[in-house]
């Protein structure tokens, strides 16, 4: 999980790429042979969607999702994620934002170190990229799309729709 991680922080705090930071740490959470919406996994993926909803301006939408992940977070021990416990007074100070103000995520020194290793330009920035302010609208969905398409075909057999019976 710290590879995951190393990637989750430094798009959050580097990049400031929200919702890469949510495919990561998705990914990391499906790949557990059980799973709950109250996985530590799930709280990090509802901080990064707060911050991508209140950078887009969707107050109600962020705050919902960071008091989820608050009420996840404090259920853990954060240092075995490499955050210290005083993120969680930030994240509280947060949860009445009006406007959008990058989070500094208090990172552990190991996994300050682990992020440096893997990503040596690594920097708190706090300008966001503009490509990915509204990047939900700019990926490519082809392969989402594909995979309900299946998902419908396997619930309703293509063969079994009204053109093509024979009553």
């Amino acid at each position: 999980m710290i590879d995951t991680l190393v990637e989750f922080y430094y798009y959050f705090l580097h990049e400031r790429h929200y919702f890469e930071c949510h495919e990561i740490m998705e990914d990391a959470w499906k790949e557990n042979s059980v799973y709950t919406k109250n996985d530590i996994e799930v709280g990090l993926i509802l901080l990064a969607t707060s911050q991508y909803h209140l950078r887009r301006g969707n107050k109600k939408g962020a705050r919902t999702c960071l008091k989820k992940a608050y009420q996840i977070l404090k259920m853990y021990s954060l240092s075995e994620i490499g955050l210290h416990d005083s993120v969680l007074y930030i994240l509280e100070e947060n949860m009445t934002s009006e406007e959008y103000v990058p989070l500094t995520l208090p990172l552990t020194n190991e996994m300050k170190e682990a992020i440096h290793k893997q990503h040596p330009d690594f920097s708190v920035k706090h300008a966001p990229d503009a490509r990915w302010i509204h990047f939900h609208r700019t990926r490519d969905r082809s392969d989402v799309i594909e995979a309900r398409l299946k998902s419908m075909r396997d619930k309703h057999p293509v063969d079994d729709t009204p053109d093509k019976r024979h009553d």
